[in-house]
């Protein structure tokens, strides 16, 4: 049986400039789905900008806790999420 290494799901529901809801959800990288609540408080708080996208990596990465798993080590799987947090939201950081 094959899994995804990791995945990252996301919705956002902009209001004009800001961001009025945020849901990141990360599986892969932990024994259940997890939410990245914070890097959501953040974005929702503070909205899409350079700074805040490369906070809420931060935050990503820190909430994400792969359990190791041989083949695929649990550093590569964080960075994994948060490349993928990053082609996500980094667009929108960038878009006018």
């Amino acid at each position: 049986m094959d899994f995804a290494i990791a995945t990252l799901a996301m919705r956002i529901r902009e209001n004009g400039p800001g961001v009025e809801d945020i849901r990141i959800a990360l599986n892969g990288v932990s024994t259940q789905p997890v939410r990245s609540r914070r890097a959501e408080a953040l974005l929702i708080e503070k909205g899409i900008s350079a700074d805040t996208v490369k906070a809420a990596i931060r935050m990503v990465y820190e909430e994400a806790a792969p359990v190791s798993r041989m083949y695929v080590p649990v550093p590569v799987r964080k960075k994994m999420i948060a490349a993928m947090f990053e082609d996500l939201v980094g667009e929108l950081a960038h878009s006018p």
